[in-house]
């Protein structure tokens, strides 16, 4: 807090590093003709290693990306069969709630009918004869 004049740093994150693209063919290489001396063959041999690295790598990350495409669309497919089938359960639950509500509510209409217009229970006291078998 002593020194103003110095900015704070960023809070973002810093970009990733992608390096710079390098050609897959190197311009000068040198063979492996006779008369060539022993550090031209160096040369070619490392400008060779270069350019087969290069190639590798390039086929690496085409593999790379072509896997990540495929991943992404296997995600994706599965995220909408989840989401199929998360909306046929919660429609077969919201109906099975309704009619579950529906049976409540005929319950109480036939207990209310029931009760006001069926017959009363008959008491049987000690005035009432009963039946001999």
């Amino acid at each position: 807090m002593e020194r103003i004049d110095v900015p704070l740093p960023s809070l973002e994150p810093e970009p990733e590093y992608v390096p710079p693209p390098r050609e897959l063919r190197s311009r000068q290489i040198h063979g492996t003709i006779s008369g060539s001396s022993a550090g031209e063959y160096h040369v070619y041999r490392l400008s060779r290693r270069r350019e087969f690295a290069n190639t590798q790598r390039a086929a690496l990350e085409a593999t790379l990306e072509k896997e990540k495409n495929e991943f992404a669309q296997q995600l994706e497919e599965k995220r909408k069969l989840d989401e199929l089938q998360t909306e046929k359960k919660r429609l077969k639950r919201l109906k099975k709630k309704q009619n579950k509500n529906a049976k409540a509510q005929d319950q109480n209409k036939s207990d209310k009918s029931n009760t006001t217009n069926a017959k009363q229970p008959i008491e049987i006291t000690s005035d009432t004869p009963k039946a001999e078998p």
